[in-house]
């Protein structure tokens, strides 16, 4: 039972990563894998990264001069690429990939087997109603508290629905950003000067004769 649970609430966390403690959640993920989860092969993820700034044509074009090989790609199109190596693990009902090492360079002639090869990279649906959040929040809870304090109450979500560790985050968050104040009442302040501080008449400087001619 403990297994199946893991299994789940790995396969959701790992759709929706808390993006500012990635690191730590695929250390979680290395752990639970190589624990509970079987090894079935491994795979080849092929990354190839199109220039942005000549859009993958390896020519820089611009107005005021000739049009040059491109400076970021260097002329071939290609800002970067390279091959990383995926262990496949069977875990409760599903399968998850582990990165263990990343190539410049790969050639299946000196494997000795062919490995089946994965272009680009892995995409995941968002679960709805923030499960992936509340998923990675138990994980963070039961393997790294440091990380769960650190991380808890940081995020706010904007939705009424809400799962329960999600549901507190986002009241802390809203807290620390101070956002009841746009709830509390307004309350008119009346001032309540007591009697020692109530203002007294002060003192002519000198008493004048009334009967003075002038």
């Amino acid at each position: 039972m403990k297994k199946l649970i893991l299994s789940y609430l790995l396969h959701f966390a790992n759709r929706n990563i808390i993006f500012t403690r990635k690191e730590e959640f695929y250390k979680i993920k290395t752990q639970l894998l190589q624990r509970y989860g079987s090894l079935l092969g491994e795979e080849i993820q092929h990354v190839k990264k199109i220039c942005y700034s000549c859009e993958g044509s390896g020519k820089f074009k611009c107005e005021w001069k000739p049009t040059e090989p491109c400076w970021s790609c260097g002329g071939d199109g290609i800002y970067e690429e390279f091959w990383v190596r995926l262990n496949r693990y069977q875990f409760g009902r599903f399968v998850f990939h582990q990165p263990t090492v990343r190539m410049t360079s790969y050639e299946p002639l000196f494997e000795g087997v062919s490995l089946p090869v994965i272009e680009g990279y892995i995409r995941h649906d968002r679960p709805k109603y923030h499960i992936g959040a509340e998923c990675c929040y138990w994980l963070f809870l039961f393997y790294d508290r440091s990380t769960f304090r650190r991380v808890f109450g940081r995020i706010g979500y904007p939705s009424k629905k809400r799962t329960p560790l999600v549901f507190l985050a986002t009241l802390l968050f809203d807290w620390r950003m101070e956002r009841w104040k746009v709830f509390k009442p307004k309350i008119k302040w009346k001032p309540n000067w007591r009697k020692r501080d109530r203002l007294t008449p002060l003192d002519p400087f000198c008493d004048f004769d009334t009967d003075l001619p002038f």
